[in-house]
């Protein structure tokens, strides 16, 4: 991947792919990367006006740590970006957040 503008955003959907399609060793190569930046949010610029918002760094993280198996950090992470949602006020990256928190709550299918 190139570092523009588009980096983090790449990564962001790199985590969200690997999630849906159970790729561990997606998420397993991704989370380093996005690792040191768990503190921000993911926002692409749209040039000529406005912009994506991809939500707290965190919630990505939780996905590629759900998708390798480490329940532990996935739970942490998720509550870390809940969190950041919350103080931000950006209600549907809450409900987001949520939603991925009570995945993990649910028991594995035998």
């Amino acid at each position: 991947l190139r570092h523009d503008v588009t980096h983090h955003t790449a990564l962001a959907m790199l985590c969200e792919a690997a999630g849906a399609l159970g790729r561990s060793d997606v998420a397993g190569a991704v989370a380093p990367l996005l690792e040191s930046f768990a503190d921000r949010r993911i926002v692409t610029n749209v040039y000529g006006g406005g912009g994506l918002c991809w939500g707290s760094v965190a919630h990505q993280l939780g996905i590629c740590a759900a998708t390798t198996g480490e329940i532990g950090a996935a739970l942490h992470w998720f509550e870390v970006a809940l969190e950041h949602h919350r103080n931000d006020g950006a209600v549907p990256f809450e409900a987001r957040t949520q939603a991925r928190l009570a995945e993990l709550a649910q028991p594995a299918p035998r």
